[in-house]
């Protein structure tokens, strides 16, 4: 190297540690809410989110931010990155998700939006992980809008919620109570005890085995690895506290340490396991909104300014390098977004009042601070309600000027107030504080009021409500089981009643949400009608939130029909049970003994059995070009036989002919929506029987997987429903029997404790253990979206 070029080396090696403003880059010209550190994606290390905008992040050779790309958006309010995949939620709970190697202006994918509060995001995989605030978990795959599986915990009134997805829990705040739960076994781990006030934030560590929690002015480290079952009067195994400070922020770091940031400006080091503390740096005097360290290179952390800094300092040494240096800005009268409201000051008074004469330092820290918290919200809703406390920086009276007269004020501390029906529009609240000495601040904000939208029917019986009146047919003297399924936008309680009052029906709620696989909040009752009349009963089903009411008119029509007894009575009686081994024994020996010989029914495979009489079973599930055959000839009451409303069910009905649905290609589907007494129907239809549980185990093999050993890759297996008969290719036995463990479930003979089982994998099917041989019992009535069935004959 030559003398020249070490020289330039030295002299930019120089100006690396020098501070001049010739140095400085403008990262943004407003406020930074919030940054964090990016572990898995070699072009970036960070990003900083701001009101309308994401900005991507390197550290470049002097070891400060440098800009990649800013990324508009529209109200970030959570971000997560990952490899090359940016997803974020605005504050209209809207997700997008944005493939930083192809577009990063555009998302790839705009999800459906949850009808809950989202509370977290997060990568694993190809999958994105959405958290609610209510605690349940949204999974989305890179391929659909709406989530490919829910994990529903459906907790209500939290006030805070912290996610940590990898180790499958998240913390709850609400009412003063800090609970750990984990959101697959819905379980709660523990709670603490006494009660906690004033939580301002939580986090978990990387690994989800600490969290802290930001409260009182302390900073509470938890232990959240595996703890005791029902674990109460959880205590902190270390507490952060300075006497003369307030906290602003903090983060985790390495070793088991946390970094804190208080509003002095000061940066503390917290050994958890040592339980000692030492200072790292006392920071210029700025307004600072977040502090987030380096975990993979443990040599650095940054801090973030409501005027858009961002400064980059050594863990080892009190060297900084500011990356926009330009006058300070005054800080907005109006409280700001809730990431940046200073910390809770104490109550407690803050000593004589400075004079004049003091240091003009000490007179701008005696002036009158007023804070609100939570922040008022902008918007609520009739019905929903907001509670907000007053905190000053001195000892002061607090006078409300206007408040609404429904409204609370209690203790000269806290605000309250729930609006009625008539209390639709904007409201100002005003509010004056003053102090012995006479200082005085006013606090003003407003709040719109929207109406209360009205509730609505979602489905009654897996049916829409668009057609008024709804027709539902049943049997005299039989049960007619409705489903019936509503939402609100506003999460209010719903009551359902049924005018005017018809004899032999009774409602009976059985939940909110009504199923696993619901990603929103629904509320579901179960109808029962039971009467002895033949003419049609008509009446109004009325649904209130408490605030308004909406009718629908429904009709039932009652006829006489086949007896589900006498279907019953057409099918030959089950066969005994064989133990498990015997089958596989019995497989084993009959694969080279030679058998009379039979002719195969077609479309029928010949299973050979040593403990039972050989039998046929049909190579492919039962087509819905198959069942419409059926039902054109059938004089059965066809709601008895199929739900022809359901999910998946591709027939329908024109001109008193049933057909398969046009434009849908679903000839060759496998029939769904079948009741166990429609496929024993079609089966006496074609002189067949369904197959036993033992029977269709040993059509099977009697294996982990039907085709043989080893799984299906995940490309076989990716189904979002029903597909053609047989064209799973991987999915077939030696025997040449299809779709065993994928495609529907499948209806069987069997029956236990009064239910119908059905056996075999499915398209919801979404882990390994759906294909070892598979048992479930269902009422016989039941229809489902992912069941069908097969016949066999003897």
């Amino acid at each position: 190297m030559s003398l020249f070029n070490i020289g330039r080396l030295l002299l930019v090696i120089f100006l690396s540690f020098c501070t001049s403003d010739s140095l400085g880059r403008q990262i943004v010209s407003e406020p930074i809410l919030d940054i964090e550190v990016v572990s898995d994606n070699e072009n970036l290390e960070a990003y900083a989110v701001t009101s309308n905008q994401i900005i991507l992040l390197r550290v470049d050779q002097f070891d400060k931010p440098q800009i990649i790309k800013k990324i508009p958006v529209a109200s970030p309010q959570h971000v997560t990155i990952s490899g090359s995949k940016l997803a974020y939620s605005s504050k209209e709970n809207k997700i997008y998700i944005f493939d930083l190697d192809i577009n990063p202006q555009f998302p790839s994918q705009n999800l459906v939006r949850p009808k809950r509060e989202v509370a977290n995001l997060s990568f694993s995989q190809n999958h994105l992980n959405v958290g609610l605030v209510d605690g349940t978990v949204l999974i989305y795959d890179s391929k659909q809008r709406k989530p490919i599986h829910t994990i529903g915990s459906n907790n209500s009134h939290v006030d805070q919620i912290c996610f940590h997805f990898f180790s499958q829990k998240y913390l709850i705040y609400r009412g003063g109570e800090l609970s750990l739960w984990n959101f697959v076994e819905r379980k709660q781990l523990w709670y603490t005890d006494p009660l906690l006030q004033s939580v301002q934030s939580i986090q978990f560590d990387q690994e989800g085995q600490l969290t802290g929690v930001h409260s009182n002015n302390k900073i509470l480290i938890y232990d959240t690895k595996a703890s005791k079952k029902n674990a109460a009067d959880q205590q902190p195994i270390y507490t952060c506290e300075v006497s003369n400070d307030s906290f602003l922020a903090f983060c985790f770091g390495p070793s088991n340490t946390i970094l804190t940031l208080e509003k002095s400006g000061q940066v503390k080091q917290w050994d958890i396991l040592k339980q000692t503390n030492r200072n790292l740096q006392r920071l210029e005097s700025r307004t600072y909104t977040s502090i987030t360290c380096f975990l993979t290179n443990l040599e650095k952390y940054w801090v973030s300014t409501n005027q858009g800094e961002i400064f980059s300092y050594s863990l080892n040494s009190r060297s900084s390098k500011n990356i926009e240096k330009k006058p300070l800005k005054p800080v907005a009268k109006r409280t700001i977004k809730p990431q940046l409201k200073p910390p809770k000051v104490s109550k407690k008074t803050t000593g004589d009042i400075p004079r004049l004469a003091e240091t003009s330092k000490l007179a701008e820290t005696s002036k009158l601070v007023v804070n609100l918290s939570p922040e008022p919200p902008d918007k609520i809703t009739v019905g929903q309600s907001f509670r907000v406390e007053f905190s000053t920086s001195q000892k002061a009276v607090i006078w409300a000027r206007k408040i609404p007269e429904n409204a609370t004020f209690s203790d000269e501390r806290w605000l309250s107030w729930k609006p009625t029906l008539n209390q639709v529009g904007k409201f100002n609240f005003q509010f004056y504080a003053i102090t012995n000495d006479n200082q005085s601040k006013s606090i003003n904000f407003v709040v719109k009021v929207d109406a209360n939208s009205p509730p609505r029917f979602l489905y009654i019986d897996e049916r829409s409500v668009d057609t008024i009146p709804l027709v539902f047919e049943t049997e005299a003297s039989e049960n007619l089981t409705l489903i019936i399924v509503a939402e609100d936008s506003e999460l209010d309680s719903l009551s359902l009643s049924v005018l005017p009052p018809v004899v032999g029906i009774t409602i009976e709620q059985i939940g909110s949400p009504i199923d696993f696989q619901l990603q929103e909040d629904h509320w579901s009752w179960k109808l029962i009608f039971n009467s002895n009349s033949t003419g049609p009963q008509k009446f109004d089903l009325n649904l209130t939130d408490g605030f308004s009411v909406v009718v629908l008119p429904i009709e039932i029509q009652v006829k006489h029909s086949f007896s589900k007894t006498d279907v019953i009575n057409l099918i030959s009686p089950p066969t005994k049970d064989i133990h498990d081994n015997s089958i596989g024994q019995t497989i084993r020996k009959n694969q080279n003994t030679e058998t009379p010989l039979m002719t195969v029914p077609t479309g029928m495979v010949k299973i050979v059995s040593g403990h039972q009489t050989d039998f046929f079973i049909d190579q492919y599930e039962v087509t819905n070009l198959d069942f419409v055959e059926f039902l054109n000839q059938t004089d059965l009451l066809v709601s008895d036989l199929i739900n022809l409303s359901a999910t998946y069910v591709n027939i329908e009905k024109v001109d008193d002919k049933f057909r398969v649905k046009e434009g849908t290609r679903s000839e060759n589907l496998p029939v769904v929506g079948v009741s166990w007494f429609g496929a024993c129907a079609f089966a006496e239809w074609k002189n067949k029987i369904l197959p036993t549980v033992e029977q269709w185990e040993i059509a099977a093999q009697r294996r982990l997987f039907p085709w043989g050993r080893g799984p299906l890759t995940n490309a076989d297996w990716e189904m979002t429903g029903p597909i053609e008969v047989g064209t799973q290719g991987s999915d077939v036995t030696p025997s040449s029997v299809f779709d065993l463990a994928s495609n529907v479930a499948e209806w069987t003979l069997s029956e236990e404790a009064g239910k119908r089982i059905i056996k075999g994998g499915s398209w919801k099917s979404r882990q390994l253990e759906s294909l070892k041989p598979f048992r479930l019992a269902l009422s016989p009535d039941q229809t489902l979206s992912w069941v069908g069935f097969r016949c066999a004959k003897h």
